[in-house]
């Protein structure tokens, strides 16, 4: 293979090719910059779902241990008998722990209360982890004996900002959950395992006091033996399994047990999806800024073709040209990415950390201690062979194209005809690359990003919320007898206590909240049997006094009174809608004594019976456009349910007392996510408006590239005619027959890709775009065309000066 002969004279011509065409300069590194930034970014962020990496000395080796149940496609999380097994038996994984994941409230000897992250964890966790703590010691296997004392280990920051930091901590009492415990040890800063947790105490659950898959919810992990795989491990665990269901077919039949790296098991698959599909549209979107600016490299390389010619003349072989026109594309796409990536590095952090929360479907709030929220080298490696790959993208074409004409091409004048067919077609290509482009990515905005969320009328800033939670109970799980039942009572004895606060102004009960997400199900209509079947509804579970209290407006009918709660604490079978629901399903409020039933359907799924009719308030956070929701009376074992409390004064000031309240309820509340309600509203708009900023500027991005595409070889085109103008006017053809001969011609071309585009486009718009799609392709067409034939303006005016004599010396 011969020698690629790059030297430094390259990059100074690359660079005085950029002052010498300015525009081309300015488009090119702005549209590359804002590319790269854009791709970094998301790629720093998309890294922590598709190769996350624990940082811990053999973070490699440590993996989760879970029960997958096929017969109802999830995960089995009540494994405790199973983990004492796995931890005996398994010779492929070492140090096979245990832990569960709560907030709990703590309180210090001087009377703080503070919600902290808990992690009750085997001793096995420290082993595995490897980090040795600051202060003290780590748990060990004697803590977790019952009877023995409660000791917990605190983390740094919590040790920094509870306890100023002072080494006497170790010996002292704190109160976690209500129960005392001694102070063992100090993790150091940044240590999180098993999530983002700031305080260990001792995994204490034992399996005789629960049959098999009944208990508490647990994960297991472990560390992968050395040079073993998962492969190996999942082969013996296998068999284990295997052996599990034959000594047990009443519990263990459709259990599956599987290895998997470790932060994987936090991590939903779904999720991991989306993240790969948008990867996927990166690469898409690199590859729509590589086709503009190579069309216009394309138009300045036809531009200096007498240039090539000379040079070949001269004795430069097409290969060198080549080289030379690769390396000017090079130093254009590398000062785009160098300055995309310092815009990445400023962003990165305040992105990955704002979008994290809600693409992770398990673990308590916040980012897990794996997280990576700055450019890796990785990336940024990335970054610079998509740099590479884009400069080959963006110049070898057009360069290669150019050399093959040639010094006769330039020298013989009679290259306009080969070199106006080319640009025809690539002013087609470019015009139907702009249509499909164009109609897909305006047309697939979602109506979410489009609008707000729909709270209107309702004061959040006198609202403070947080959700009711019982330890190791999953929803639609009963847990252990009484557990619900205790849970209504101390919900119950909350609310009654709330109330007596003279701050408080009223108090309620919900699965949700305006503003928040709240579970998509699909309805039918009684007695309706032409109309669209199984659409989807937002629904909620809501008190007697939620609307009186949330201050909702009745339009028609009643709200929940008593008597729709039976003597068992199930409800009737009625229902209130709100108007949106009316309107769109009924197309009038009176849709009072109809019945309507959610799916799936069985004989066993009473009709709602609708008896009121209410505003609308909050219910579709993620598509505000249709807001539909429908409303059900909250039964004694709902669970989990969110208390909100409307304040005569702020919200925030209240959260410690409401703290207290509750550790006064009950010895070990779980109270999670205590916020204003104002503050959760606020983030879903934030979050909408980062989503909504994101794919604008990237659309705006390709719309201008696109238009700036278009309009250079529509220029380009119009120039090259200059001499066969010139020659027309000299025969006698007046100025108006020109006129109409180029924008005639210019239409022909225009329309041509418009056309191509749209028939391109109408297969995607028959399987699933936003409706409205249509109307935006014809805009986006009519947008097009206009651009091309304003392009069509200057270079037709300057022609139209230029003497008849003058224009046919030219050689444009």
């Amino acid at each position: 293979m011969s020698r690629i002969d790059v030297s430094t004279l390259d990059f100074r011509l690359g660079l005085r090719m950029l002052a010498r065409y300015p525009m081309l300069a300015i488009v090119g590194i702005a549209s590359i910059s804002l590319a790269v930034g854009a791709t970094a970014v998301f790629t720093a962020f998309s890294q922590n779902f598709i190769d996350p990496k624990l940082p811990l000395p053999q973070g490699s080796r440590i993996v989760t241990i879970q029960n997958w149940d096929v017969g109802a496609n999830r995960v089995e999380p009540r494994a405790l008998h199973d983990f004492v097994a796995w931890r005996e038996e398994l010779q492929t994984v070492e140090d096979v722990g245990a832990f569960t994941l709560s907030q709990r409230t703590m309180t210090t000897g001087e009377g703080l209360t503070t919600l902290v992250r808990v992690a009750e964890t085997t001793a096995a966790g420290f082993r595995v982890a490897g980090i040795a703590p600051l202060l003290g010691r780590q748990l060990l296997e004697a803590d977790e004996r019952t009877g023995v004392s409660n000791v917990a280990v605190i983390g740094y920051e919590l040790w920094e900002t509870q306890f100023s930091g002072d080494a006497s901590v170790i010996g002292r009492t704190i109160g976690i959950g209500g129960l005392p415990h001694t102070v063992v040890g100090v993790m150091p800063a940044g240590f999180g395992f098993p999530f983002n947790q700031n305080v260990w105490t001792a995994f204490r659950h034992d399996p005789a006091a629960s049959p098999r898959l009944e208990g508490p919810s647990i994960t297991v992990f472990g560390k992968l033996r050395d040079r073993l795989t998962i492969d190996e491990a999942q082969a013996e665990l296998d068999v284990v399994g295997s052996r599990a269901a034959a000594d047990s077919p009443d519990t263990h039949s459709t259990i599956r047990p599987r290895v998997r790296a470790y932060a994987e098991a936090f991590i939903g698959s779904s999720a991991t999806l989306g993240i790969v599909g948008a990867r996927a549209g990166f690469v898409v979107f690199l590859l729509i800024i590589c086709a503009n600016v190579g069309a216009l490299v394309f138009i300045r390389n036809f531009a200096r073709e007498q240039e090539i010619g000379i040079r070949s003349a001269l004795g430069a072989s097409p290969r060198r040209i080549v080289i030379q026109l690769f390396v000017e594309g090079l130093v254009l796409a590398s000062i785009g990415s160098i300055t995309g990536l310092c815009l990445a590095a400023f962003g990165t952090t305040a992105v990955t950390r704002r979008l994290s929360n809600t693409l992770l479907t398990s673990g308590p709030d916040g980012l897990p201690f794996w997280w990576r929220d700055s450019l890796s080298p990785q990336t940024i490696a990335i970054v610079l062979g998509a740099t590479v790959l884009g400069a080959m993208a963006s110049s070898l074409s057009p360069a290669w194209a150019s050399t093959r004409r040639g010094l006769g091409a330039s020298a013989g004048k009679g290259a306009t005809r080969a070199i106006g067919t080319k640009a025809k077609f690539a002013i087609v290509g470019q015009v139907a690359f702009c249509v499909g482009l164009l109609t897909m990515a305006i047309g697939e905005l979602p109506d979410t990003i489009r609008s707000e969320v729909g709270v209107e009328g309702l004061s959040a800033e006198d609202y403070l919320t947080t959700e009711l939670r019982v330890e190791g109970l999953l929803p639609g799980e009963p847990g252990p007898v009484g557990t619900l039942a205790r849970y209504f009572n101390e919900r119950a004895e909350l609310a009654r206590r709330l109330s007596a606060e003279p701050d408080v102004h009223g108090v309620t009960f919900a699965t949700g909240f305006p503003g928040m997400l709240h579970p998509q199900r699909r309805f039918v209509v009684e007695g309706v049997a032409d109309g669209p079947a199984g659409e989807p509804i937002r629904t909620a579970e809501v008190d007697l006094d939620f609307f009186d209290v949330m201050g909702v407006e009745l339009i028609a009918g009643r709200t929940f009174s008593a008597g729709d709660i039976l003597p068992d604490g199930t409800s009737r079978a009625v229902a209130i809608v709100n108007e949106s629901f009316a309107l769109r399903r009924f197309g009038t409020m009176n849709v009072v004594g109809r019945r309507v039933r959610l799916e799936p359907a069985t004989e066993a799924s009473p009709w709602l019976e609708i008896i009121g009719v209410v505003a609308d308030f909050g219910m579709n956070r993620i598509d505000a456009s249709r807001p539909e929701g429908l409303y059900r009376p909250l039964e004694s074992t709902s669970y989990p349910v969110r208390v909100g409390v409307r304040m005569r004064t702020d919200p925030a000031q209240f959260i410690p007392r409401l703290r207290t309240l509750a550790t006064e309820v009950s010895p070990a509340p779980r109270l999670a996510s205590v916020r204003p309600l104002s503050t959760i509203i606020d983030s879903a708009r934030a979050q909408q408006q980062v989503l909504y900023l994101a794919i604008l500027a990237t659309t705006a991005i390709v719309v201008v590239l696109s238009l700036t595409a278009v309009y250079g070889v529509t220029s380009f085109l119009v120039r090259r005619r200059t001499r066969e103008i010139g020659i027309r006017a000299a025969l006698g053809a007046s100025p108006g027959r020109l006129i109409r001969d180029v924008f005639g011609r210019a239409t022909l071309q225009l329309g041509g890709g418009v056309v191509i585009g749209t028939l391109l486009t109408i297969p995607l718009l028959a399987i699933g775009l936003e409706q409205g799609s249509t109307a935006v392709a014809v805009q986006v067409s009519i947008a097009i065309l206009v651009a091309g034939l304003l392009a069509c303006l200057a270079p037709m005016r300057r022609m139209l000066r230029v003497e008849p004599t003058e224009a046919m010396r030219l050689d444009v």
